[in-house]
């Protein structure tokens, strides 16, 4: 198996953790107990650079998921993406944070917006797949993770090339 394979198959394996996990916790509040009956996770990527693109073909391939949108700073590359798996897209994160019904969502943005971004998805109340690492600073990863929780939200951090050779 090829490196792109196999990174593929591993990403779909942590999606599927992720989206599992957070469909039937201990525990859960009310504010997302819709989860339970849905037939497929709604799904969104922030950033589609180099891993967002992964998250993004990764996503299309799970018949558990349905990629509703994509979002780049460069629209050019928001929408060849959207074209290439039936998506909208989207130039600013904000607006695929308003879209009904959107669950969860892959924030795959430079390490230095990590923290701004992934706060406003919790804020909106969507449950989070981080690409490591979790925030800039220890720090902002604790903030991060305790408003996550306080929430009732999950947020998860992204370690796929743990699995690569």
């Amino acid at each position: 198996m090829n490196f792109e394979a196999q990174s593929h198959e591993f990403f779909i394996i942590l999606v599927k953790d992720f989206y599992h996990y957070f469909q039937k916790p201990p525990n859960l509040i009310s504010s997302i107990s819709r989860i339970f009956n849905m037939s497929e996770l709604q799904y969104a990527v922030i950033g589609v650079g180099n891993m967002g693109k992964n998250h993004a073909r990764s996503l299309h391939d799970m018949p558990e998921a349905r990629l509703l949108a994509v979002a780049d700073a460069n629209l050019a590359v928001a929408q060849a993406v959207a074209g290439q798996y039936g998506c909208e897209a989207f130039d600013d994160y904000r607006k695929v944070l308003a879209l009904p019904g959107l669950q969860a969502v892959s924030v795959c943005v430079p390490t230095s917006m990590h923290t701004e971004v992934t706060m406003e998805c919790l804020r909106q109340g969507k449950h989070v797949l981080l690409e490591k690492p979790i925030a800039p600073t220890i720090e902002e990863g604790r903030q991060l993770q305790a408003f996550a929780k306080a929430q009732g939200l999950q947020l998860m951090v992204g370690h796929i090339e743990r699995f690569n050779p």
